[in-house]
């Protein structure tokens, strides 16, 4: 057997295959429908969600995360204080946002300070 193949009881396994399977994320392709720049894509690793929409929010400060899963925002990732949150749909999206406009608890809250959005569709 070649010093580049083993066998793993399931058959023959390369080093390609192991790193195709196993070593390298799966990665989904996103292309911009609203940023600040145009065209834009982004690869970022697969959430594990079939979400077609993923916006990006930069705050200042950590917002209150709790209230927003309350009203359906659930971000998935998050890059310093960059969210990634998945959305059904844009109708979901403004839906969601709504609720957490109107929801008592959240205007108690000081605003938390946005300082960028990006909205982004699937592509891959």
């Amino acid at each position: 057997m070649a010093p580049e193949t083993s066998e793993n009881g399931l058959g023959v396994i390369d080093r390609r295959s192991f790193f195709t399977l196993f070593a390298i994320p799966r990665m989904i392709v996103l292309e911009a429908i609203a940023a600040p720049r145009m065209p834009d894509l982004k690869l970022i690793p697969d959430p594990e969600t079939q979400a077609p929409v993923f916006e990006f929010r930069t705050y200042l400060s950590q917002p209150p995360l709790d209230l927003f899963r309350k009203a359906g925002i659930v971000p998935i990732r998050k890059s310093g204080n960059t969210y990634v949150i998945p959305f059904a749909s844009l109708s979901a999206r403004q839906s969601a946002w709504a609720a957490l406009a109107v929801d008592e608890e959240f205007r108690k809250f000081p605003e938390p300070k946005l300082t960028h959005i990006s909205i982004y569709r699937r592509l891959a």
